[in-house]
């Protein structure tokens, strides 16, 4: 059976995945995003494109990573899952009802209630995923735990 603290981490990884991933096939929604967001003053597929890979290469390291990678890729979960939090209540404060685009075309989410409790929900998962991290360095990578678990 996979570890209790290695649940989070598979699925913020899920979650980065496929948020990163439809957020680079749709590229050409980047401007809305960042209106959506009220982030003005930015180049938007740079800066959208540029959050997608880093949700990518988290995912990967989150599930293949083993010691201080998979501690350092939590980390920095954390940190983008905080970041996103706070980004989504800022545009919220500013009145956007926008849909965010934060699944790119995968998925449509409103700047609004719904999403801040998304948020809240993937930052309280990346926590976890830190602290199993931290207190199971050694453990197997989550994808390989994944692979040997019975069901």
């Amino acid at each position: 059976m996979l570890a209790t603290l290695m649940l989070p981490a598979l699925v913020v990884a899920a979650v980065f995945a496929a948020s990163g991933s439809g957020k680079l096939l749709d590229l050409r929604s980047a401007p809305a995003t960042l209106r959506a967001l009220r982030l003005s003053g930015l180049p938007p597929r740079l800066v959208v494109a540029g959050v997608a890979a880093v949700e990518v290469v988290l995912s990967v390291v989150l599930l293949l990573g083993t010691g201080p990678a998979r501690v350092g890729a939590a980390a920095a979960a954390l940190a983008v899952t905080l970041g996103f939090l706070a980004i989504g209540l800022r545009a919220q404060v500013r009145a956007s009802t926008d849909d965010c685009g934060c699944f790119g075309r995968l998925a449509s989410t409103r700047v609004g209630p719904a999403m801040t409790t998304r948020n809240i929900a993937l930052t309280v998962l990346a926590a976890l995923a830190l602290l199993g991290a931290v207190l199971s360095p050694l453990a197997p990578p989550v994808a390989l735990s994944l692979v040997l678990s019975p069901l």
